[in-house]
């Protein structure tokens, strides 16, 4: 691209070297050997013929003149843009090479970016060979899951049905304890009567004044009496 720019550039300059060799070439111009040969076999004069003729060729020298001078004023136009468009051409030669280094530079981070990127796109299958293994586990401890939850919710059924009968257990026992304390109560009671008999029968030992004998039978006698209406209390009860 660089060598087409110089091409372009250099054409105008050598047709305007071209331009300056015609105008020198113009103003070089004699007049012809066959001026005053028309006039021979005129009917003019001579003098008045030739003075016309020189005439004629003054004012196309004149008119060549003219169409010079605006040739080389061109020519001065063409130079001075010639010059422009060489320094703007340096200018963008440099600005050419400037950006040379920078696309150098960005094709060596783009090489370095394509060395990253073929890492990451590695380490991503990598990754993403590690999250299907992680699902496959996730999946077999979701079934593992659902499995412990359907025991559990076995287990709960029944937990509830042994605290179903653990508050039929405990309505039970409350009922015994009641029994029992009933049954305490009444106890107490037969024990209050027992020495109550006991007492009675202490006061009726101090009364007799018979044999020894005689009072350990009555006594005997006494207390299997007590101990009988005892029993039949209780089994009443």
């Amino acid at each position: 691209m660089r060598d087409r720019t110089k091409k372009r550039t250099h054409y105008p300059l050598n047709h305007n070297l071209e331009l300056i060799s015609m105008g020198k070439k113009v103003k070089s111009v004699a007049l012809p050997p066959t001026v005053g040969v028309a006039c021979r076999h005129s009917h003019e004069g001579p003098a008045s013929c030739e003075l016309r003729e020189l005439h004629e060729l003054e004012s196309k020298l004149r008119e060549l003149e003219s169409k010079l001078r605006e040739l080389e004023s061109k020519l001065r136009e063409l130079e001075g843009k010639l010059r422009e468009l060489e320094g703007e051409l340096r200018e963008l030669e440099g600005k050419l090479r400037e950006l040379e280094g920078e696309l150098r530079e960005l094709e060596g981070k783009l090489r370095e970016r394509e060395g990253k990127l073929r890492e990451l796109e590695s380490k991503l299958r990598e990754r993403e060979g590690k999250l299907r293994e992680l699902e496959g586990k996730l999946r077999e401890f979701e079934g593992k899951l659902r499995e412990r939850e359907g025991k559990l919710r076995e287990l709960e059924s029944k937990l509830r049905e042994r605290e179903g009968k653990l508050r039929e257990l405990e309505s039970k026992l409350r009922e015994l304890e009641s029994k029992l304390l009933e049954l305490e109560g009444k106890l107490r009671e037969l024990e209050s009567k027992l020495r109550e008999l006991e007492s009675e029968l202490r006061e009726l030992e101090s009364k007799l004044h018979e044999p020894e004998m005689s009072f350990v039978s009555l006594k005997v006698s006494f207390v299997s009496f007590a101990l009988t209406h005892v029993g039949s209390t209780v089994r009443v009860s």
